[in-house]
């Protein structure tokens, strides 16, 4: 059996399967892992007798800095992964203030 960069994919062996090129891969089982991310947000309010009111922020996202599950290379991505579905970012942190006036 022919191995991808991804241990969980098998080359297809069936007959109905179209040709496989080193260019084009052909796969019998498409499975990817699952991934869940942790993510945490804090926000405060402080309000004021007058009419201005703001707030204080953070966010972070992917907390356990998780890694996508990897995926065979294509021409769809430039990642190792498909960066529309899983974060390859890793942990990002965000911080702000909101002012109302």
């Amino acid at each position: 059996m022919v191995r991808t960069p991804c241990s969980f994919h098998r080359t297809c062996t069936s007959a109905n399967c179209p040709a496989s090129t080193a260019n084009n891969p052909t796969y019998d089982d498409a499975h990817t892992p699952s991934r869940v991310y942790l993510d945490g947000s804090v926000t405060y309010t402080f309000r004021n007798e007058g009419a201005k009111r703001w707030q204080a922020y953070i966010n972070v996202k992917n907390i356990l800095d998780k890694d996508p599950p990897p995926m065979p290379i294509n021409t769809y991505w430039t990642a190792n992964t498909n960066t529309g579905v899983y974060d390859y970012l890793g942990r990002v942190y965000r911080a702000g203030v909101r002012i109302k006036f």
